[in-house]
């Protein structure tokens, strides 16, 4: 079973981006042009440029590959945005909907062997960090481009350990 990205919601946010991209150009020209930009005015609209600019790179992106992104094999789960390699079922201890600011992710917790051998992706070893700030201490994934729900898929994650005869007391 397999999961690809959700096209529909990833185009609406690269146009929610690009339409962001030229507002802020808009009212840093307008404010330069009136000559009511100060430097840290241009540092914070730099800082804000950059970021809405990676919400423009990271759609098109996701759009080109074609892969899955999550896949659920009977060996293990291959989630692409965390890591290359299949995660096997018996390195996941615990698996579970997190909440936060009423977006839904996934939090897979880990064994200590897999934490330190996965070959994580550069953004989820900087998430990790920003998520034991908000009581993660898991891997998230996030759910929001799938076209299935952080429920749902936490519920086939579990069904698939427990197939495999994965049984984990932190479920």
């Amino acid at each position: 079973m397999h999961f690809h990205h959700n096209e529909s919601k990833l185009v609406l946010f690269f146009l929610c981006a690009v339409i962001a991209e030229f507002v802020l150009v808009w009212v840093v020209v307008t404010k330069y042009m009136a000559g009511s930009l100060d430097l840290p005015g241009m540092c914070i609209a730099a800082a804000i440029f950059v970021v809405l600019l990676a919400g423009i790179v990271r759609p098109v992106g996701l759009l080109i590959d074609r892969r899955p992104v999550v896949e659920l094999r009977k060996e293990g789960l291959l989630a692409r945005d965390i890591a290359a390699q299949l995660i096997p079922w018996r390195d996941i201890e615990a698996v579970r909907v997190m909440y936060v600011r009423r977006q839904a992710f996934v939090e897979l917790r880990l064994s200590p062997d897999a934490e330190k051998t996965l070959p994580f992706t550069g953004l989820t070893r900087f998430n990790r960090v920003a998520n034991r700030i908000i009581g993660c201490r898991g891997i998230g994934i996030s759910t929001i481009f799938l076209p299935i729900s952080a429920e749902d898929l936490v519920k086939l994650i579990r069904e698939h350990m427990a197939s495999q005869q994965v049984t984990n007391p932190h479920q």
